[in-house]
Parts: structure tokens; C-alpha cells; sequence
């Protein structure tokens, strides 16, 4: 086991840190921007959106070269580009400039996951993955614990540019570290010919088992990268009154919630297991708890909003449950494009959620405006729920 934690899990979870980093920090960088640059509401959601759309358009490549090169080679070569554009983006000065950053960065990191869970998946015994993936998560809400109060503070002491120079450095240093320590594991996919492997791809876009929690983790991903993301951060501050020092706070009792959520989560399902109860059943409980907390959000009833953040990342961690029932229910040399097939659905949720907030707080710039864009949100995710839930019944009684 030390060998598959120091070789396998450390190396990947530094990668993972560093994704969800990125990805978390425009909820604090996103009205620095906005102050420094001029941006508007509108600009700033675009920013942020077009990291999500670059996750997307590369996740049906990404699955194939995870399933073809492996998650080794396949990750320390996008890590390379991820540290090129956090590069690009500490020196940009406007909107194409900062845009293009977001969008290699976004390409650099976007198989820092699917990477991570192809790589425990070749690694690790397959009843242990849904704790092991739990693990891997919550190393990502770390990043977003950084990405909080201690990134603010960072702004504060040397000004955004030359953190982003830093970072680029830190992204170079994990991208060898991946390339020098993690080992090769060939799978019998290696060396498929891409038509086969397109092939392939259409039996996982076909099969009833994958649409069946697809919707729902397209809406509810989307809700849960674009709020954590970005608008998270305003909402403290233009709703719950919150100074950025404070709102910086109220995001890191969020991603603190998040780290112990993806722990809990993933032993109690681990632990369930045994027990025979299904990994997206607790999945599909822990999502709707998070849609719960969404609603809280929305409605303007006088919680806390540490409580509410706190709330929505802990459960909202849930989600990432049914990744690891899906890789289960596919043949090893699929899970890869499993895994971003799906991602490919939610961030694609995640770009239009966090461009259309924008729009909405462009024409409605107080409360009104949060609860619309928020509350659209949480219907989405309501309907996709009440899909999984119907279908989810008819398998059971089906197999009876």
C-alpha cells in the first residue's frame, strides 16, 4: 500500500490540488479583476466560463489518450500547458488576454481527475476505490481551501500577476514530478486503433446505465463548479453583506466542508457497500441534500451564510459519488472515457451556468438577480432528479 501512496497517489493528488485551485479562485480574483480591469459582471462570468468550456471540448480526446497513453504521460504533458497559460494570464492586461490564459490553463488541468481515477483504477482494488477516490476529492478541496482566505491574503502581499508567475512555476514542478515517479500500467486497450476506440466510445454514449445519472450530473456539477467558482464569492458580498476579507472566510468554512464531505462521503459509501447498498444510491441522497442547500441560498430566509456554505460544499461533494459507481458498471479499459464523458456534460453546464449568471446580473445587479440565476439553477437540477429517481426505481423492479 505505501508504494501505491507514494508513487500513485501523492503525484496525482498534487495535480489535482493544483486543478481545483485554478478553478476555485475567481470567487476571490473574480471582483479584484472586476476593480482593477473594469469588468463587468458579464466578463467576469465569461472568464471564468471559458475555463469550464475548455475541460469540456478536451474531455472526449482526453478519454481517449487516458485509455491509449495512459494517465502518466497523459497529464504530465497537459500540466505543461496548464503552467503556459497560468503564465499568459499573469502578464494579460484584457479580456482576450486573460481569456487566453484561462483557456490553456483549463486545457492543462482538465485531466487532473479523470487522470487520477484511471490511474487508482489500474492500481488499486476496486472495492476500496470509492474511499481512494473520496481521498483524491478532498486533496481538491484543499485547493480550494487555499484558494479562500490564504489566496486573498496572497493578492493583498503581491498582487495577482506575480502569484500566477508563481504558480506557473509550482504547475511546471508537478508535471515532471508525475513524469519522473508514477509508473507504467499497459491495459489491453493499449495500442487500440482510434476507430475502435471511437467505436467504443458510442457503446458508453448508448448504454441506458450511463444516461440514467448523466442529466443529473450535468445540472448538478454545474451548479456546484459555477457557484464555487465564481459566483459564490459575490453573493457574499453584494447579498450577505460580507467584506471580502469575510467573504474570503465564509469560502473557506465552504471548502472545508467540501474536504470532510468528500471523506465522509466517500467512507460511508465504502462502508456501505459491503452492506450492499449502491454507491450512487448514497450519490443521489447526498445531491439531493445539496439541492437542499441551494434553495436555502436562494431564498432570502436569514441562514448564516457560513452555515450555507458550509452546507452547500460538504453535501455538495456527494456528486462526485457517481463517477466511481460509473467506472464500476463499465469494463476497465472504458473507464477513461467514462469518466469524461460525463465531465464533457458538466462542464459544459458549468460554462453556460456561470456565462448566464453573468447575463442576469448584467440586468439585475442585487438580490433579485442571484435568486433568479440561482434559482434556475436548483429547477434544473430538480428535474434531472426526478429523472434519476423514476429510472433508478424502474431498474429495481425490474430486477425483483
Amino acid at each position: 500500500m505505501g508504494f501505491r501512496v507514494t508513487r500513485i497517489f501523492l503525484p496525482f493528488a498534487i495535480g489535482y490540488f493544483l486543478s481545483y485551485l485554478y478553478r476555485t479562485i475567481n470567487a476571490v480574483l473574480g471582483p479584484v479583476l472586476m476593480e482593477d480591469l473594469s469588468l463587468t459582471p458579464s466578463e467576469i462570468g465569461f472568464l471564468t466560463g471559458v475555463f469550464f468550456f475548455a475541460f469540456a471540448i478536451s474531455q472526449i480526446p482526453l478519454g481517449l489518450a487516458i485509455d491509449r497513453f495512459g494517465p502518466r504521460r497523459t497529464e504530465g504533458f497537459m500540466l505543461f500547458v496548464g503552467a503556459a497559460g497560468a503564465m499568459i494570464f499573469s502578464v494579460a492586461e484584457t479580456i482576450i488576454g486573460l481569456s487566453l490564459g484561462r483557456v490553456l490553463i483549463g486545457l492543462g488541468v482538465a485531466g487532473c481527475l479523470v487522470c487520477a481515477f484511471k490511474a487508482f483504477a489500474l492500481w488499486f482494488p476496486t472495492e476500496r476505490l470509492p474511499f481512494v477516490n473520496g481521498c483524491i476529492l478532498s486533496v481538491g478541496g484543499l485547493g480550494a481551501i487555499v484558494a479562500s482566505s490564504p489566496f486573498q491574503r496572497s493578492l493583498v502581499e503581491f498582487g495577482w500577476p506575480v502569484v500566477f508567475v508563481g504558480l506557473s512555476i509550482i504547475t511546471l514542478l508537478a508535471a515532471i514530478i508525475i513524469l519522473s515517479v508514477v509508473p507504467e500500467r499497459k491495459t489491453m486497450n493499449t495500442g487500440t486503433a482510434l476507430k475502435t476506440q471511437l467505436r467504443e466510445l458510442g457503446t458508453i454514449i448508448n448504454s441506458r446505465t450511463f444516461w440514467l445519472v448523466a442529466p443529473l450530473i450535468m445540472t448538478a456539477q454545474a451548479a456546484w463548479f459555477s457557484h464555487q467558482a465564481l459566483w459564490l464569492g459575490p453573493w457574499l458580498g453584494d447579498v450577505a453583506q460580507k467584506t471580502p476579507g469575510a467573504a474570503a472566510d465564509s469560502l473557506l468554512i465552504g471548502a472545508t466542508g467540501m474536504v470532510i464531505g468528500f471523506i465522509t462521503f466517500g467512507f460511508i459509501a465504502d462502508h456501505l457497500r459491503n452492506k450492499g447498498v449502491r454507491t450512487n444510491t448514497v450519490a443521489a441522497i447526498g445531491t439531493g441534500a445539496f439541492i437542499i442547500v441551494q434553495m436555502l441560498i436562494t431564498l432570502p430566509i436569514g441562514i448564516a451564510a457560513e452555515v450555507l456554505c458550509f452546507g452547500f460544499g460538504f453535501f455538495g461533494s456527494a456528486i462526485s459519488l457517481f463517477y466511481a459507481d460509473l467506472t464500476q458498471r463499465f469494463p476497465l479499459e472504458l473507464t477513461g472515457r467514462v469518466t469524461t464523458t460525463a465531465a464533457l456534460l458538466a462542464f459544459l453546464g458549468g460554462f453556460a451556468l456561470n456565462v448566464a449568471t453573468g447575463l442576469i446580473l448584467d440586468h439585475w445587479p442585487n438580490s433579485m438577480g442571484y435568486q433568479i440565476a440561482f434559482g434556475g439553477a436548483v429547477c434544473l437540477q430538480l428535474s434531472s432528479f426526478a429523472w434519476f429517481t423514476i429510472n433508478a426505481l424502474k431498474q429495481k423492479n425490474q430486477l425483483r
